[in-house]
């Protein structure tokens, strides 16, 4: 069903490459890493040179190598010069130190404190020429040290410039001095890099900035004016909008080193008109000795067109991912598991986890579990986060100490950050999350990645992207795709490439729920673990998870859809009726007409109930003393006169429900119902 076989192989290799077009064919990208060939760089692509005319190309920073700043005060001296063009490139951090080409304060840190030794291809093949000036396009995947690739050149040209920054200092920063900047396509991948950064200039007097979306950006303007910034870190948006406001004094007329990481992603989302924005807002290649440096991992013709606009002549392209490699998403090993309905992919996600944490309990492993669980929406992460967590609560002999963390875009960006950051640093842990971690986010030691569901944006994209969250820097990883039958036509078309081996070692992905009677014991009890624990569930968090498998599901067979959908609510959520949808929303996902599907009745009170019975009376928990989700008095969802709201116009402190009503409509107990003593528990 699913195969797939790829040749492995590494290599690394650089080339000077001209702007000059020479041919508007596309050949294939990898002709470049042949060391008898020299590539030159077209308009359309990269093609091939047999000659070295381009050995001799134009030198970017040869002015840079002259000017040497003179230290302002006896105690900062100028330590490092500039590396030669002929030099041998490095191999290890300490060669960089003993060729006095980085300052001490920063190799401090790298070989001290982060007790690295030997660099990474990438780090190898780049730090020379951008440390000499050069503008560089690297072509390298993420999670092979790229961003010290770029970090030690930018902190190294801002000493040079100033030497008196290579020590921590009082001086006095202004928002206008900013010398470097890096543009990176998400919040959390720049929270990374900025990271990173203060750890690398933790022993100099270089300050870092961030600058990204969904945090306040006056905030951010006030750090960056009270403190000052030598080095802005964002996002294209926030980055442009700071730069562009005329009252916000945050500027730089000295930068020296712009920065574009993962350009391929910049320009899939769409960030290219910001870009352009962003490089109209600071000094020109011609304005300058600004050095240029982008990291893509793939080379497409955007990125192409964007190199030829923004590098200047005489640029070196790295090269670090080998076409003979096997890649990522075929090394790891895969497996898929259809379940035999929706209704099956919360037990079997539960027994694979329990399964896997206690391979290495028992020694069967030698690796802590920690796992990273993709969904299709945000309320599917939130859902799942909640019941493993009441999950460790109710049986902690399972899960353990395991920390279950969530991260989507329902969250705010602090939360986000704080989940990220736990996650990175844990041993052992389970991250349930979108599809905001699935490129460029560098988490180490990640055992498994979970996928539940195909995935419904990008597809085999995103699904490849999801997958190269493990089996990095060397180490091995797991990965597992769980979808109900409703999508295994359409994964396995997908799909047919990936060395994928179909698992049926999960006995509750297979099993028919409704017939837990006559199951054998071990799988009763797997079952009744996540059924227990859907009982603390709110019902609110249901019902969006609900509404959002409509959309997840959209391509499937509607009525096979539905009826798996309402198996779920009735056998893994313990529902007596399923979650009830807007009669708008049936008919935009085409579920109108759909046999099972409830639908809100404005006539009537709560899910399809009477005209005073409601969501099954006593609340979704433990009951309330006004009825629960739809309540004793009319209403309900959408009752006749109330709405969403309480019986009398209440909150969640009595009767009331969500919202407001008069005492004909809405639901009497809210999410759970009643006073706040008789409210079930909501994880």
């Amino acid at each position: 069903m699913f195969s797939a076989a790829l040749r492995r192989g590494a290599t690394c290799a650089s080339r000077v490459i001209t702007s000059r077009p020479v041919s508007r064919s596309i050949p294939s990208i990898s002709a470049v890493t042949r060391v008898s060939f020299q590539p030159t760089f077209t308009s359309r692509g990269f093609q091939l040179a047999t000659s070295r005319q381009y050995e001799n190309a134009s030198h970017y920073g040869e002015q840079q190598q002259q000017r040497i700043d003179e230290a302002p005060g006896e105690d900062v001296p100028t330590e490092t010069v500039q590396p030669k063009e002929n030099e041998a490139d490095a191999e290890r951090f300490q060669d960089l130190l003993d060729r006095k080409l980085v300052h001490s304060n920063i190799m401090k840190t790298i070989m001290g404190e982060m007790r690295l030794e030997t660099m990474t291809p990438v780090q190898q093949q780049t730090l020379n020429a951008a440390l000499s000036g050069r503008d560089i396009i690297a072509q390298a995947k993420t999670g092979t040290g790229k961003t010290l690739a770029f970090l030690i050149p930018i902190m190294q040209h801002i000493i040079h410039q100033d030497p008196s920054l290579a020590v921590p200092y009082r001086r006095r920063v202004y928002p206008d001095d900013i010398r470097g900047i890096i543009i990176s396509p998400t919040r959390e991948l720049a929270e990374q890099i900025a990271a990173e950064a203060m750890s690398v200039a933790k022993h100099t007097g270089l300050k870092i900035q961030l600058a990204v979306g969904g945090t306040q950006k006056n905030m951010m303007l006030r750090k960056t004016q009270n403190e000052g910034c030598h080095l802005l870190i964002g996002t294209p948006g926030r980055l442009k909008d700071i730069l562009s406001d005329p009252n916000s004094g945050v500027k730089a007329p000295n930068l020296n080193t712009f920065v574009l990481d993962e350009a391929d992603r910049l320009l899939d989302q769409g960030f290219l008109p910001d870009i352009e924005q962003i490089k109209r807002l600071i000094p020109g290649m011609s304005e300058g000795d600004r050095q240029t440096m982008m990291l893509s991992a793939t080379i497409s013709h955007e990125v192409v067109d964007l190199v030829r606009t923004t590098l200047k002549k005489g640029f070196k392209f790295v090269q670090c991912v080998d076409p003979d490699e096997a890649p990522t998403h075929a090394r790891i090993p895969q497996n898929v598991v259809v379940t035999n309905g929706v209704e099956n992919l919360t037990p079997a996600l539960y027994e694979l986890v329990e399964r896997e944490i206690k391979a290495f309990k028992s020694g069967e492993t030698d690796r802590p579990f920690k796992a990273l669980i993709f969904f299709n929406s945000g309320n599917e992460a939130i859902l799942t986060s909640n019941l493993f967590n009441q999950i460790k609560r109710s049986n902690p002999e399972v899960l353990g100490q395991t920390p279950i963390i969530q991260i989507h875009s329902k969250l705010t960006q602090s939360a986000r950050t704080q989940s990220s950051e736990s996650f990175r640093f844990s041993q052992s842990a389970i991250l349930m999350s979108t599809d905001v971690t699935a490129r460029g986010m560098d988490f180490p030691n990640v055992t498994h990645v979970i996928q539940v569901g195909f995935p419904n944006h990008g597809g085999r994209e995103s699904y490849i992207h999801r997958l190269g969250r493990t089996g990095r820097a060397g180490k091995e990883g797991k990965g597992f795709l769980l979808i109900p039958r409703l999508e295994q036509d359409k994964a396995q078309r997908e799909l047919s490439d990936m060395p994928l081996v179909v698992d049926k070692s999960l006995q509750t992905a297979h099993v028919d729920l409704a017939l837990a009677d006559s199951l054998p014991q071990e799988v009763v009890d797997k079952i009744e673990v996540v059924k227990k624990a859907f009982k603390f569930a709110m019902f609110g968090d249901l019902a969006a998870v609900y509404k959002a498998y409509l959309g997840v599901y959209q391509g499937a067979n509607k009525q096979q859809t539905i009826d798996s959908l309402n198996r779920m609510a009735q056998f893994t959520w313990g529902l007596q009726r399923p979650p009830a949808v807007s009669h708008k929303l049936a008919s935009m996902l085409g579920y109108g007409n759909v046999r099972g599907l409830e639908i809100e009745d404005r006539g009537a009170g709560g899910f399809g109930g009477g005209s005073r019975g409601g969501y099954g009376g006593g609340g979704f928990g433990q009951g309330g003393d006004r009825g629960g989700y739809g309540g004793d008095r009319g209403g309900g969802f959408g009752g006749d006169r109330g709405g969403y709201g309480g019986s009398r116009g209440g909150d969640f402190q009595r009767s009331g429900g969500y919202g407001g009503g008069d005492r004909r409509g809405g639901g009497g107990g809210g999410y759970g119902g009643g006073k706040p003593r008789d409210t079930a528990s909501a994880f």
